[in-house]
């Protein structure tokens, strides 16, 4: 299994990100993305992890890169974007990465603005049990903080019925973060998702579409996933530092 981390975003949501990307942002005592990495290095059978950047930031994730190692090989692609104007996309961007490493495997996918505290070998654990497309997800009981996410709704097998990137009206509490895994087969269908005209921005648009064409399976994981894309949503972690730090050192 190889991995793509998306860290090709602008940060146009975070003001105070706006000369560094946000997957370098101090949580915890370290980046969110070296907590990521730790997490992937934790996973048997990701070998390579492909880490998505744009032509602003690039050299960013270059400079963190020399002063950091991990059991898997990392490789900063650059899409060549320089403004928020001209972004690929975060399907975009997983289009892109197959294109330039030929990729031909089933992929895990995270968005590298997530930080979370569940452990991600139990996720790949999961896919292998079901053998399918996976998302991951939580119950939120909070209606506003629901219609920022993609919204889920499961059968009693745990497979998605109906998925709605930001719904105005949610039909189910299981918010979906930015963590996915696609067989080969489902990635291949990307192109096709884009010929139909679908939308390449919010990685959550790619299951909308691909769930009513074959079944994915729903991850419901217990801990915390904080999607930072806005202050709000940064500050609400670092005022939650402590507590989280102790929750994840023992996950």
């Amino acid at each position: 299994m190889k991995a793509i981390i998306l860290a090709a975003g602008y940060a146009t949501r975070l003001p105070i990100a706006s000369g560094i990307p946000k997957p370098l942002l101090p949580v915890w005592g370290k980046p969110v993305i070296s907590h990521i990495m730790e997490q992937i290095d934790g996973v048997d059978g990701v070998d390579e992890v492909y880490l998505v950047s744009n032509g602003k930031f690039a050299g960013h994730f270059e400079k963190w890169l020399e002063s950091h190692e991990y059991a898997a090989n990392i490789t900063i692609l650059n899409n060549g974007t320089k403004t928020p104007e001209t972004r690929l996309g975060a399907i975009g961007d997983i289009i892109f990465a197959m294109e330039k490493i030929g990729l031909d495997d089933d992929v895990l996918i995270i968005c590298g603005d997530n930080l979370f505290t569940f452990d991600l070998a139990e996720f790949v654990a999961f896919h292998k049990k079901t053998g399918g497309d996976c998302v991951c997800a939580k119950e939120v009981d909070d209606i506003e903080k629901l219609k920022s996410f993609a919204v889920a709704t499961t059968d009693e097998n745990g497979i998605i019925t109906d998925f709605v990137e930001k719904p105005e009206s949610p039909k189910s509490n299981l918010a979906v973060f930015g963590l996915y895994i696609y067989k080969k087969d489902s990635m291949a269908m990307l192109k096709q998702y884009i010929a139909e005209g679908g939308n390449p921005d919010a990685p959550g648009n790619f299951p909308q579409w691909l769930h009513k064409r074959k079944p994915i399976f729903c991850f419901k994981f217990k801990g915390e996933c904080f999607d930072i894309g806005t202050l709000k949503a940064y500050e609400e972690v670092l005022l939650r530092s402590t507590k989280c730090a102790i929750i994840y050192s023992i996950t």
